[in-house]
């Protein structure tokens, strides 16, 4: 199984400081597929992964997130524009237990984002401001997102950091 490192920036309530934190770490393994990336076979995409407690334990329950993004390790051949809907929920649960109906999978998440995202041709980190606040209490996290694009595509794909070597 693959899982996506994910870049949350939380600020706590009781103060103003914003963190980055990057979960879960990437193993040096990469994917081009998992992730929207930039060319026409991707130019509609949804994914869900399970972010589990362990991969967040430095980070404290009661958390607000308010951006999440992902790593690149190679942009795309040209920049691609699209919209992004990515939603959050907490979970007790450590094994990855979605359906595969995707309105089952959004089902009871928060949809925290949906606007504009671009699939750029640099490395480094992409991320989107969520529309409010997500709250997270200290357990695992699910994370839901589709992309949809109209292009035009790029015939390099982009490749993001992944992690393959935990279990879901």
């Amino acid at each position: 199984r693959l899982l996506l490192p994910a870049v949350l920036c939380c600020s706590q309530m009781t103060a103003q400081s914003l963190y980055t934190m990057t979960s879960p770490l990437s193993d040096g393994s990469t994917t081009g597929v998992r992730m929207p990336n930039g060319m026409i076979e991707h130019a509609y995409h949804r994914a869900a992964m399970l972010v589990d407690g362990a991969s967040l334990r430095l980070l404290p329950a009661g958390t607000n997130i308010t951006r999440l993004g992902f790593v690149l390790s190679k942009g795309a051949g040209a920049k691609v524009s699209g919209t992004l809907t990515v939603y959050l929920s907490n979970t007790p649960t450590t094994v990855r237990d979605l359906n595969m109906v995707w309105s089952v999978i959004t089902a009871g998440m928060t949809r925290v984002y949906s606007g504009p995202f671009i699939i750029p041709d640099t490395t480094g980190s992409i991320e989107v401001v969520l529309s409010a606040p997500f709250q997270y209490t200290g357990m695992s996290m699910y994370v839901a997102y589709e992309f949809q694009s109209a292009g035009p595509f790029t015939v390099q794909n982009a490749v993001f950091a992944s992690n393959i070597t935990l279990s879901m």
